[in-house]
């Protein structure tokens, strides 16, 4: 899940230094072309070299940010199947709490009769299901708050850290071992008390929450890919502006030696201020996600962090 925490700030970044060049061959072009519409201007003997360099120049920049914006989308659609599949899982870890909720809720009505006897017998397969899923949980959380804990000694290992700072690596490691250890006292209780209704009610003591935090966090995830499917349209549709951009390039020189040539009929200043409005949106919706991601994660605090 490296990619869910590091593309939206790359993409930021990408953003901010595309809507800078772009701004400034904006400007370029310009002076450019006030000065070759300017009737006293003598095009000198080395203008033909001079404007095949600089077009060229502009040629291959062009293609880099062309190629640079279509790697950017394949990125963040990657990242939409990632974070996909984290919904979708959140989802039927959701299901299978609420459907042992609701077998534990039918058990508490008929402690008498036949009947209790065979949710009985569904209790005790979901109570080994449900400590199977808890020990996997726990061994997870392990993992990640060794790599937390491997990133307090260089930063460059833990991806949160570039991301959020260091403040919340530190905040995070804590949230982490407590998860764990409130795991590690859940799978204790099962394991080591008998009666399957007690463990039952245990369990759902400690489960139950997490059907409101699930639906919170399927929510917000859901926002967070809407944002990153119009982010890898965008990108999409720059990928697209640049190559007519660069046809435009192609046409200016000629365009000028016919002297039929009006920057404003090639529409190169509407592109460029196109792409800067398209990769401003960009940055909103990768801050957008960011503060989603943040927020889902640390539990409603990281508006403070992010002030």
């Amino acid at each position: 899940m490296g990619r869910l925490w590091s593309s939206p700030g790359l993409a930021i970044e990408y953003a901010d230094r595309a809507i800078l060049q772009l701004k400034d061959k904006k400007n370029n072009f310009l002076s450019y072309w006030r000065v070759l519409q300017d009737p006293k201007y003598e095009k000198p003997a080395s203008w033909d070299d001079n404007f095949d360099r600089a077009l060229k120049r502009a040629h291959i920049v062009l293609q880099n940010h062309k190629a640079e914006a279509d790697s950017k989308k394949e990125e963040m659609a990657d990242l939409v199947k990632d974070l996909t599949a984290f919904m979708m899982n959140t989802s039927a870890n959701k299901e299978n709490v609420d459907s042992l909720n609701q077998r534990y809720n039918k058990t508490k009505l008929k402690k008498e009769g036949k009947e209790y006897n065979s949710y009985i017998e569904y209790l005790d397969s979901d109570v080994a299901a449900a400590t199977a899923q808890i020990i996997s949980f726990e061994e997870q959380m392990q993992k990640d708050r060794k790599v937390i804990r491997d990133s307090e000694e260089d930063q460059m290992k833990w991806f949160w850290v570039p991301f959020w700072g260091w403040s919340n690596s530190i905040q995070m490691s804590e949230k982490v071992e407590k998860a764990t250890k409130t795991f590690e006292e859940t799978r204790t209780k099962l394991i080591g008390r008998g009666g399957k209704t007690m463990q039952v009610t245990r369990l759902i003591s400690i489960l139950r929450p997490l059907c409101n935090q699930f639906d919170d966090l399927i929510g917000k995830m859901g926002t967070a890919i809407t944002a990153l499917n119009e982010t890898v349209e965008l990108f999409g549709s720059q990928a697209s502006n640049y190559s007519s951009i660069i046809t435009s390039l192609r046409d200016m020189k000629t365009g000028v030696e016919s002297g039929d040539f009006d920057m404003r009929d090639m529409n190169i200043e509407d592109g460029i201020e196109q792409a800067v409005e398209s990769f401003t949106k960009v940055k909103m919706l990768a801050e957008e996600f960011r503060k989603t991601a943040l927020l889902t994660v640390q539990e409603g605090e990281g508006d403070k962090t992010l002030k």
